[in-house]
């Protein structure tokens, strides 16, 4: 008979050949991402426009003292 030697190597052959369709897919969502952000790129240049304005009119207000506009690094850069 084709008995497997080892009872358990059904099972590692399985779990191996979900680790290759995770990898795939997980491929595949990056891609389809990378390519969503590709296509709303003029949408993303148009909130960093937005957010661009905001900060240069928090910075030209003599009123604000919110100093933390001026800040653009992150916690980590400490």
């Amino acid at each position: 008979m084709d008995r497997p030697r080892n009872p358990n190597a059904q099972w590692v052959d399985t779990a191996r050949r979900l680790r290759e369709v995770r990898r795939a897919c997980l491929l595949f969502l990056d891609r389809w991402a990378i390519g969503q952000l590709l296509n709303d790129a003029p949408a993303l240049d148009r909130v960093a426009g937005d957010v661009q304005a905001q900060t240069d009119a928090a910075i030209a207000d003599p009123a604000n003292r919110d100093w933390s506009v001026l800040y653009r690094g992150s916690v980590l850069d400490d």
